[in-house]
């Protein structure tokens, strides 16, 4: 089950530039579900099993980001950067993806159902496997 306590969990938030306040750049197994990240930068870190559900993560970056079973669930990533990352079988159902990048992104059988992707740049995406349904 995800936990609070993460190496890294204490010190994000909104704005927050992760690299600069915890080295370790380590969000395995989070729970940040309905957190704030906002702004957030989020580059190179270890995302495997983390929860973002229901997070607020509108302007947030996740450049070269990484990880496998990552969760989006209904998380709120309007003007997000999510390129050039590699996730496997993240899922993004209902979440409000609109006008992202997801450009570069590996991504294979990542889970879209339900979620707004419009005006979002899937431009040179990996996204084997994706469903796609409503």
């Amino acid at each position: 089950a995800p936990v609070k306590t993460c190496p890294c969990c204490a010190s994000v938030g909104p704005g927050v530039e992760l690299a600069l306040v915890c080295p370790q750049n380590d969000l395995y197994n989070a729970d940040l579900r309905n957190a704030n990240l906002e702004g957030a930068i989020l580059e190179d870190v270890n995302l495997a099993c983390a929860v973002f559900d229901g997070a607020q993560l509108k302007g947030a970056e996740f450049k070269n980001a990484r990880g496998a079973a990552v969760s989006f669930r209904n998380a709120k990533m309007e003007n997000a950067q999510v390129g050039e990352t590699s996730f496997t079988s993240p899922d993004f159902t209902g979440a409000h993806i609109r006008a992202a990048s997801f450009e570069l992104t590996v991504s294979p059988g990542a889970i879209f159902d339900g979620a707004n992707i419009d005006g979002t740049d899937f431009k040179s995406a990996s996204l084997d496997r994706a469903s796609w349904k409503g």
